[in-house]
């Protein structure tokens, strides 16, 4: 082989030898500890992430967005032709704009990986290995099908990485047929229940499925998802004198087999006579499309329809919900029906602390809601009129906590994504290891009664993410690690003396709420904030609240450990924490008055 030979490699997908050089890995994704670990790979180059640099994160938002504006027009005019129907724009954005906002940036982020490489390695002569995939593997039945597949599965992206070259670089690299043995992935993981919970769940829906098959009748208000705890719902729902329900089985997901419903001829129609575009990654869209395009959207919409025929006929005067209207297919389609009969749709918010640059997701839920129901304060001028605060209920499982015995330190940290989802204002690909750094920074630097005491809780359960819970074990051998799914925060945080956040997220919230000391470390480089955001942030800095230096961290708690509350406590730090709750999160005592009067203002 010419020493100017490199050899492609797109995912951690194949096992290569150590031996091997002219190596180049695609991105971080290609090391994970089974196959391609890094260290062995040390003489080989690996191609940073393009969305690292945030200033082209800021251009990309704009280009995708606008993209993604005339291609939901498009494909709205192709859907209402072929299901022989005439609905509004807001109608099929509310219904395709999760699958395609999530397809639009992944296909992106996944064609600029190969753009960079073929930039930087222009002059070399490049090599890639390929094998036959399965037919299948490109069909979706829906948003979720494809989204588990494009963040879960090595097996995908690399057939994907595949399709690209073959589509845009063929004359530019050689195609090596190899040997392919397929992973098998588990890219939808399920947390297994205990046989109390099975029994109390199994219980708790068999009475929901009666009262909801009532509920959806004759309440005149929805109320779906929330995440607030069901006790908590429930008195919103006896104040609003409605029939108590939670809707789990009334728009149950339909599954079926998509080979046997997948029809070409239906996408050669829709597909089929599309204008070429100046922009090769549009085409590429289109081309791609063909086959992505998911069937529940298509060749099943119909059927959905019809299992949506009685349910259809209703009218609603209000429907609320947090999260149906991003994965609930049949959710969705019968919410976008009852909207054109008059309905009015309202987006909750699931979590949140303060803002960031990027609003992620193409502000969708304020796009297809009439109301949009947010923590905090609005004072960005785009949506503002939709944005209603009302307070964050779901944080009230952990209010004011009472700590059974104040022992250990809990580390809640950020969990990075192999592969990109979104565009936002958070970590990317190798990032994961300058927050992973700073966290173990922290921890080196505590004293060794704290050191001991040191809990690391990540939500890593399967591949999606970077692994960084084995990395601590690893790096700090006799301290505990956590994943997130296998124990509740409320029973970590009966136990725990002092918090550590490392991302201005939801867990932050949680754990200011909860009253027990909270220490909050991240580096603003890693996590873009507004300059709002930031006005927060020099003022909890001021109380030693937020640190974005990790030794001047651990000096800090080190210094409070024996008794943190003398410094939570004091007046100063409350003063800055009520500023804090006021602007991002404030929980209202009269919560319920103030839920019930927004729900009966709007009906």
């Amino acid at each position: 082989m010419s020493s100017k030979e490199i050899i492609l490699i797109t995912t951690a997908l194949t096992k290569i030898s150590k031996k091997k050089k002219n190596l180049v890995f695609l991105g971080e994704w290609c090391h994970v500890d089974s196959n391609n670990n890094l260290d062995s790979f040390k003489q080989n180059q690996t191609i940073k992430h393009h969305w690292c640099k945030f200033s082209k994160r800021q251009k990309d938002v704009k280009y995708l967005e606008k993209h993604y504006e005339r291609i939901l027009r498009d494909v709205s005019n192709k859907l209402n032709k072929i299901h022989k129907v005439k609905k509004d724009l807001r109608y099929w954005r509310l219904i395709l704009g999760p699958w395609l906002i999530y397809y639009i940036v992944t296909m992106f982020d996944r064609w600029e990986n190969l753009r960079i490489f073929f930039k930087i390695n222009r002059n070399k002569k490049k090599k890639t290995h390929y094998s036959v995939a399965e037919k299948d593997i490109f069909y979706n039945l829906d948003t979720k099908d494809y989204l588990y597949k494009s963040i879960g599965s090595d097996y995908w992206n690399y057939n994907n990485y595949l399709r690209i070259i073959k589509f845009k670089y063929l004359s530019k690299i050689i195609l090596e047929k190899t040997k392919f043995v397929k992973h098998t992935e588990s890219y939808n993981v399920k947390n297994k229940l205990s046989i109390k919970n099975f029994f109390s769940t199994f219980l708790f829906r068999g009475f929901d499925f009666i009262f909801s098959f009532f509920g959806i009748r004759y309440n005149k208000v929805i109320i779906d998802t929330l995440y607030f705890s069901k006790f908590n719902q429930l008195k919103l729902f006896f104040k609003l004198k409605l029939i108590p329900s939670f809707y789990y089985s009334t728009f149950k997901d339909i599954s079926f087999d998509k080979k046997k419903y997948f029809n070409l001829d239906s996408r050669n129609r829709m597909f089929n006579n599309q204008k070429k575009f100046k922009d090769p990654f549009i085409n590429y869209l289109y081309f791609a499309m063909k086959t992505d395009f998911p069937i529940v959207f298509l060749e099943k919409f119909n059927d959905v329809q019809n299992l949506n025929f009685k349910l259809n006929k209703l009218r609603k005067k209000l429907i609320i919900t947090a999260l149906s209207h991003m994965w609930n297919e049949r959710f969705k389609i019968w919410a976008a029906e009852m909207i054109t009969k008059g309905a009015k749709f309202h987006v909750a918010s699931h979590g949140g602390f303060l803002p960031f640059k990027i609003e992620e997701f193409f502000s969708h839920h304020m796009a297809v809601s009439d109301k949009y129901l947010t923590w905090r304060s609005a004072k960005e001028e785009r949506w503002k009129k939709k944005r209603i605060r009302l307070s964050p209920v779901q944080l009230l499982k952990n209010i004011n906590f009472t700590a059974s015995e104040k022992k250990t330190c809990l580390i809640l940290h950020y969990s990075v994504l192999r592969y990109a989802k979104n565009i936002q204002s958070f970590p990317y690909a190798e990032q994961y290891k300058a927050a992973f750094n700073n966290i173990c920074e922290v921890v080196e630097n505590l004293s060794n009664p704290i050191k001991k005491e040191v809990i690391y809780r990540c939500a890593e359960k399967n591949d999606n993410f970077f692994r960084t819970i084995k990395k601590f074990s690893i790096k700090f051998k006799n301290l505990k690690t956590q994943e997130a799914g296998e124990t509740s925060l409320r029973n970590e945080l009966k136990k725990t003396k002092l918090i550590i956040c490392t991302h201005p997220e939801t867990p932050v919230c949680d754990a200011i709420v909860s009253n027990i000391p909270t220490v909050i470390v991240f580096s603003e480089k890693l996590f873009q904030l507004t300059k709002n955001s930031k006005k927060i942030l020099n003022h909890l800095k001021k109380n030693k609240i937020y640190f974005d230096d990790p030794v001047k961290a651990s000096k800090h708690i080190n210094k409070i450990w024996d008794n943190p509350d003398i410094w939570w406590k004091s007046k100063s730090t409350i003063k800055c924490l009520e500023k804090l709750k006021k602007f991002a999160f404030n929980i209202e005592d009269d919560w319920q008055s103030e839920w019930v009067n927004h729900i009966k203002k709007n009906i």
